[in-house]
């Protein structure tokens, strides 16, 4: 989750050299989506798909379409973030385990979206087992909060609980609390709170 230190050291390198290497501007489009900057993140992955076009590489292409899958769930086309992350689990089963739990939580975004929650807790299974195996807490973050969401769309707010405990727990392990996913975590239990009507707890996590 360290995408403006990633920004930065892609800033001090040669464009030219950047440009001449389709598995260095993946990490140029991934930090792009997730630091928002959709119009350059968008440029970025069109280079990317007209190289995977081009290239023999198949190896690039999964990476280039998870990207573009983030892409649609963070400019709001949930079903077509859906649509696609259904697709591209299709297509590479036996893909990378951190490409694959990106994807399942997109697919599940989708699914707490279009309240196809059943879906949508199978999507987090899946992603979970695949992060759990390349020890991405980034990931995992992404999937409690993804579960709270589910959890709270559903009115079950003591689930929703059990999830922010679950996901304070992973960062704080590696990432802390104050990181960017870990604040993610802490505001939606603050708002769980809120619900309940346990106003100085949810003080207590907007502080945090």
């Amino acid at each position: 989750g360290e995408h403006a230190t990633l920004l930065g050291w892609l800033t001090r390198l040669p464009q030219v050299l950047v440009h001449a290497r389709p598995k260095i501007r993946t990490g140029h489009a991934w930090s792009l989506v997730l630091t928002r900057r959709y119009p350059e993140a968008d440029q970025e992955l069109r280079a990317l798909e007209a190289a995977c076009a081009e290239s023999a590489d198949d190896a690039l292409r999964p990476i280039v379409q998870m990207i573009r899958c983030v892409y649609w769930a963070h400019t709001g086309e949930l079903l077509l973030a859906k649509a696609r992350s259904e697709a591209w689990l299709q297509t590479w089963p036996e893909a990378d385990a951190f490409l694959t739990g990106v994807v399942a939580n997109v697919l599940a975004s989708g699914c707490c979206a279009t309240e196809a929650f059943e879906q949508g807790l199978r999507a987090l299974a899946i992603a979970r087992r695949a992060l759990e195996e390349c020890r991405a807490d980034y990931g995992l973050a992404w999937a409690c909060a993804l579960a709270m969401m589910i959890a709270m769309r559903r009115g079950d707010q003591h689930e929703a609980m059990a999830q922010a405990r679950a996901g304070i727990a992973t960062v704080e392990r590696s990432l802390g609390v104050a990181s960017y996913a870990g604040t993610m975590i802490t505001l939606l239990a603050a708002e769980v709170c809120y619900e309940q009507n346990d106003l100085v707890q949810a003080q207590r996590f907007v502080d945090q």
